[in-house]
């Protein structure tokens, strides 16, 4: 397939790899380097929940992301988060049950307006977070979502995507727009939709496809979660993020990491089901 010509001009530049060797952006310490994070913390799952929620928030510290996407928050660890992760400005999707957060850094990235978007064809109470902002200057929309879980939610799951796709694509020109989360996607889902419209990029394929981060919820290495028997090991690209570039073009994908990876002590379990998403985007 020939790269589009954005993609192609990156595909020497950037990285991918795990960010538990290495944190930090393609050109570490830019004024114009942005890193955002986008985690599945597994808020479902009871066990060792405040343990693995502040293992996620500790690593947060050390990321120093910009800008936090997070899906599978439950109000019982909502004060940790807000506790340990003080320097950066709370937005939910919601306050019960379960739902999406995007934190913000006080610092690094200034607040217009938020909005909650929630999906008409959810049986989930999955929404959008939509948040307006700026960073040195650039303007931002950032839409963190979790989209429709299961294998026999595929349909509602792809009326989803192409909301937001569309809605990616609607926004003004002069915005960088940065659309992730954990979309439960399958490739074929992506294609049904037409595939990713002209004008936006997924990260990962942007920073150069790595076969050691293609897999966000991978059951053969992480052992949180057991559905019985040694052929149960499935492994999925389910959570990604993609960013439809202002024109002029601002800010790009610079680099794709990984991180969650390390058990919260020997022989104990990882900070969550899913890995996490870390994109560093540089001033074009």
């Amino acid at each position: 397939m020939q790269q589009r010509p954005l993609l192609k001009s990156l595909a020497e530049c950037h990285v991918a790899g795990d960010a538990s060797k290495e944190a930090g952006c393609a050109h570490p310490g830019s004024p114009t380097a942005l890193k955002l994070v986008s985690w599945n913390i597994d808020g479902l799952n009871d066990k060792e929940i405040q343990a693995r929620t502040l293992s996620i928030c500790n690593a947060l510290n050390g990321l120093e992301p910009d800008v936090v996407f997070l899906q599978e928050v439950v109000p019982s660890i909502v004060g940790v988060v807000k506790k340990h992760l003080s320097r950066y400005r709370y937005i939910p999707g919601d306050d019960k049950g379960y739902f999406a957060v995007t934190l913000i850094n006080k610092n690094s990235v200034k607040y217009i307006s938020h909005s909650v978007v929630p999906f008409t064809s959810t049986q989930m109470d999955r929404h959008i977070v939509c948040v307006e902002a700026t960073f040195n200057g650039f303007p931002l929309v950032l839409m963190n979502t979790h989209l429709e879980s299961m294998a026999y939610s595929s349909q509602v799951r792809s009326i989803q995507l192409r909301k937001c796709f569309r809605k990616c694509m609607k926004e003004p020109s002069d915005r960088t727009v940065i659309f992730g989360g954990d979309l439960n996607l399958r490739d074929s889902e992506v294609a049904s939709v037409g595939g990713v419209p002209d004008g936006m990029f997924d990260v990962w394929e942007a920073c150069g496809s790595s076969p050691a981060t293609r897999h966000t919820w991978d059951m053969s290495v992480n052992d949180n979660l057991d559905f019985g028997g040694e052929q149960a090991k499935p492994k999925c690209r389910f959570d990604r993020v993609y960013v439809r570039p202002s024109q002029p073009p601002g800010l790009v994908p610079a680099s794709f990491l990984l991180t969650g990876k390390e058990r919260l002590r020997p022989g104990g379990c990882f900070p969550s089901d899913h890995w996490g998403l870390v994109c560093c985007f540089s001033h074009s």
